[in-house]
């Protein structure tokens, strides 16, 4: 079952979900897989999807993969995420915010993995899950941390933040070879040839290459937007990116993939924010 399976266990209404969040630690950047942010506790998840029997050998701070009689060295993900936590405890503290108690976890994301622990080890087995267990250990956190670190107001200051620090690494690409967003090709590309542009006709996109039908074509442009260029687009951007003449085609549009907006009739800006679940909640 896949990652997102287990994490739709937690209630939306409890826990506000980041996925791949950069941050700039002051000299370099970081990034965590899945941050998890609730008033009382943070838990960061580092996902590994190894296949293979996985030994943790805390002696030498590496994992074993063992697969087919051949033996393979990994850097010890144990290690990696106690790093984040670390890094991301400066960070808040840096910004200035209350520093919740940080939770870190290794998930094997692939259930037919073997997980071992040096019988000796007694750190390791309370670090590293497989997926199924994650709402489990975080309901376990959840009992552990009764004291609300963060008022309301607080977390969404902090959720902000984070919003606005997050950095991506494609963008930091374009700028680095001096690319413009306008040399991007524009349009709804066909996911069945790859062929650009896709047609907007009666609510649903045709292909104009192989006559491929989707309804839901534009989420991936979209995506690649807020990737590339920003988070936020307005009507008049996503009607000249989409390629598509209707303003009121293109606002049902951002209505349906936008957590908010922000600004007034012509000036309205729809955020883009994919890399985050739960992205209406604690408003």
């Amino acid at each position: 079952m896949s990652l997102e399976y287990h994490l739709s266990y937690l209630p939306k209404k409890d826990y506000y979900i980041f996925h791949d969040l950069r941050l700039y630690a002051g000299k370099h950047y970081f990034q965590i897989d899945i941050l998890i942010l609730t008033p009382f506790f943070i838990s960061i998840l580092e996902v590994k999807n190894i296949s293979g029997s996985l030994y943790f050998n805390p002696a030498f701070t590496q994992m074993v993969r063992t697969i087919e009689d051949k033996e393979e060295g990994f850097p010890d993900p144990v290690k990696q995420v106690k790093r984040q936590a670390y890094q991301l405890k400066c960070w808040i503290e840096k910004q200035r915010f209350p520093v919740l108690p940080i939770e870190p976890l290794v998930v094997i994301a692939n259930e037919r993995s073997v997980i071992k622990f040096d019988p000796r080890d007694k750190i390791n087995p309370q670090l590293v899950i497989p997926s199924s267990e994650i709402p489990y250990k975080i309901n376990y956190f959840k009992n552990k941390y009764k004291n609300e670190a963060h008022s309301n107001g607080q977390l969404k200051k902090l959720i902000n933040k984070l919003k606005t620090s997050h950095t991506l690494l494609l963008t930091e690409i374009l700028q680095r070879y001096q690319i413009s967003p306008t040399e991007l090709k524009q349009g709804v590309q066909c996911q069945k040839c790859s062929s650009f542009p896709m047609i907007r006709i009666h609510g649903r996109w045709i292909c104009s290459a192989c006559k491929h039908l989707s309804k839901d074509a534009h989420i991936q442009s979209l995506k690649e937007y807020s990737l590339l260029i920003n988070q936020s687009i307005s009507n008049a951007q996503a009607k000249e990116y989409l390629g598509i003449k209707s303003r009121d085609s293109v606002k049902r549009l951002l209505q349906s993939v936008s957590g908010k907006k922000g600004g007034a009739n012509r000036g309205t800006k729809y955020t883009l924010d994919f890399f985050i679940d739960n992205p209406s909640s604690l408003h």
